[in-house]
């Protein structure tokens, strides 16, 4: 097999050209002939192997190449966090309460509804700076 960094790069590549959405890759398993217990000699899927490059049976991987949104989202989470933890600290704990009420409530939304508050702000605040 080759160096990580050439299956990293390949990977690059792929979601430069396809842009955003989540990318299904599917391995093979071990195929049985006869018997259960006598498989054929495997073989990973090509685009598997190209990709990863790992020649193991039953796997499957999953790309998100829209992920900046959910990376602000998480910065987002750790900076409310910060702000709790200062507010407390600090012994405003009215404030630090209602800070931590707001982060609970977003975290709320994205587990419950899928609703990513962090991910909208991202994509009308953030997001038209960016694009040319």
């Amino acid at each position: 097999m080759f160096q990580t960094e050439v299956y990293i790069e390949r990977r690059k590549i792929l979601c430069e050209k396809i842009g955003s959405g989540l990318i299904l890759f599917w391995g093979n398993d071990e195929s049985p002939k006869n018997f259960t217990d006598n498989n054929y000699h495997f073989r990973q899927h090509s685009s598997f192997l190209y990709y990863f490059g790992i020649d193991c049976p039953s796997l499957a991987a999953i790309m998100d190449i829209d992920k900046a949104p959910k990376v602000f989202a998480a910065r987002l989470g750790f900076l409310m966090t910060t702000v709790i933890a200062v507010l407390f600290i600090l012994e405003l704990q009215l404030a630090s309460f209602v800070v931590a009420g707001m982060l609970i409530f977003f975290a709320g939304l994205e587990f419950g509804f899928a609703i990513c508050v962090g991910c909208t702000i991202y994509t009308y605040l953030i997001l038209p700076f960016y694009k040319k």
